[in-house]
């Protein structure tokens, strides 16, 4: 979480990859809340770019983890 938190904060929460990243490291801690958060953004940002591969990669993994909620 502490790498992918740095990352996401050199990239100026930027970077819809690193935000995706930082979303599986919130959910492997447990921080659903937290990953639920950065796959919304990730989601957006990824949407903003035109990067539709990686928003429907994005878009089933936040379907997961709002199903587990």
């Amino acid at each position: 979480v502490t790498l992918a938190e740095r990352a996401r904060s050199v990239t100026e929460s930027q970077s819809p990859t690193v935000l995706d990243t930082l979303s599986v490291a919130y959910a492997a801690a447990g921080r659903s809340d937290d990953a639920v958060r950065a796959a919304t953004e990730a989601l957006a940002r990824a949407r903003a770019i035109g990067a539709d591969a990686l928003a429907a990669t994005i878009r089933a993994r936040l379907d997961a983890l709002t199903t587990k909620r």
